[in-house]
């Protein structure tokens, strides 16, 4: 899986604009592509220091990708209170495995892809 670099940046932008609350959402690419080029984000609830995407909106809204040619292929949340990039316990906690998860703080990245503990994933950025 290769990661836009467009991806990092328009969610750092997004993060600088709710600087007090994490955003989350979906990472996202076209069906027969391996480049995550989009991401949709979650409509809440926002926390300062954790990020919560429900069951339902998971389903309701990969549903809707897949209308539409694309498909989820993982995750990404920002680190808005000077957390880093690192995942927190919650982070290794909160999400599936064979995940690709991307987190944000600031205009620095950090993927990772969930097994049994999140591992670096070293996206080839194009």
């Amino acid at each position: 899986m290769k990661l836009s670099a467009c991806v990092p940046e328009r969610i750092a932008k997004l993060s600088d604009t709710t600087s007090d609350v994490e955003i989350c959402g979906l990472l996202l690419a076209d069906w027969d592509s391996l480049l995550v080029d989009d991401f949709v984000c979650s409509p809440g609830p926002l926390y300062s220091h954790r990020f919560e995407l429900s069951p339902e909106w998971i389903l309701s809204e990969s549903l809707q990708q897949r209308s539409q040619g694309r498909r989820v292929v993982g995750y990404f949340h920002s680190h808005p209170t000077g957390q880093g990039v690192e995942p927190s316990i919650h982070d290794r906690a909160g999400h599936p495995p064979r995940s690709y998860v991307l987190i944000v703080s600031g205009d620095r990245w950090k993927a990772y892809r969930t097994g049994w503990e999140l591992e670096p994933w070293s996206p080839w950025l194009s």
